[in-house]
């Protein structure tokens, strides 16, 4: 045999046998020994008790060990709730500043932020406005003087603001929103995204109420792909506008050098004196002349229908 023992690996403490559990058996409060196994807790803690002795007084000594695998420590319920009633105490008067003395409620608090939040855009327009008039009445320098030592914010911001003031009032659903940073996202677009936007309640096949449900950047990528989708389209109707004016210019030489050569061969045709041609072919040269100027003429008239020859 190999002079190694074998060891056997230790298991999860939630798949352990209770009898395995680290946990004291020897009460912390009257040394007494727990002769029951620990039960295991939802919250992944092991339970032991409580104790069943009982003292002088015949009342039983009813301590609860708790082994906590976190920590590897076994502590008595006591010092737990106690530590836990520590924590509370610690936590509501970190929060005390923000209840302004009040109960917290859940759906108080989640409609007054809601409002506030709406105020915040509201406020965010009207300061959009006043900047928008410092910058016009006090010029550019004076104006970046005055939002660094009089108003304190940054030049972004500020454009941003302005920029807010200034389309809300084109694009009513822009002052709907309820968080400021939607609003934001929203200015970025084009004219006929936010006009779509007004006459659908879309934006990109989302209803605008759900607008203020996606995240930062969900709405920058919505916002993105638009705004690439518009780029593209843009470049399209270019390259059109491109070929469109290439197919003018060749045509209008194409006309010009049509209308040239029409006039010459008009003109000599119109010098020839017929009475120059005998008798019997007088009609027959009328008749000549008259086919080549409609075939000439009629040549025009499909040039300029058609754009130019293909």
């Amino acid at each position: 045999m190999s002079g190694k023992t074998a060891t056997r690996k230790k298991k999860p403490d939630a798949a352990l046998d209770p009898k395995e559990v680290p946990i004291e058996r020897q009460c912390q409060s009257c040394d007494c020994l727990f002769a029951a196994d620990p039960r295991l807790q939802p919250d992944g803690t092991w339970e032991l008790g409580p104790c069943p002795a009982t003292g002088k007084g015949r009342k039983k000594c009813g301590t609860v060990h708790v082994y906590v695998p976190e920590e590897g420590l076994t502590f008595t319920r006591a010092e737990l709730d106690a530590q836990a009633k520590v924590e509370d105490s610690k936590a509501e008067a970190a929060l005390a500043p923000y209840l302004d003395g009040r109960e917290y409620d859940r759906e108080t608090f989640i409609r007054e932020a809601r409002f506030f939040l709406g105020q915040a855009l509201e406020g965010a327009i009207e300061a959009g406005k006043r900047l928008v008039a410092l910058r016009e009445v006090e010029g550019y320098g004076d104006f970046c003087k005055i939002l660094e030592k009089d108003i304190g914010i940054p030049t972004a911001t500020a454009y941003r603001m302005m920029k807010l003031a200034e389309r809300a009032p084109l694009f009513p659903t822009l002052g709907k929103v309820k968080r400021l940073s939607t609003a934001y996202q929203l200015i970025e677009l084009s004219d006929e995204d936010l006009e779509e936007m007004e006459q659908t309640g879309l934006l990109d096949g989302k209803p605008i109420d759900e607008l203020d449900r996606m995240t930062v950047r969900e709405l920058r990528e919505a916002c993105r792909k638009l705004k690439k989708e518009n780029t593209k389209g843009e470049e399209q109707v270019k390259k059109l506008r491109r070929e469109r004016d290439s197919l003018r210019r060749g045509r209008d030489g194409e006309l010009t050098e049509l209308d040239h050569a029409s006039a010459q061969a008009l003109k000599v045709l119109a010098g020839l004196s017929l009475v120059e041609i005998e008798d019997g072919e007088r009609e027959a040269a009328e008749n000549y002349f008259i086919s080549i100027a409609d075939a000439l003429e009629a040549v025009r008239v499909n040039l300029t229908n058609t754009g130019g020859p293909r």
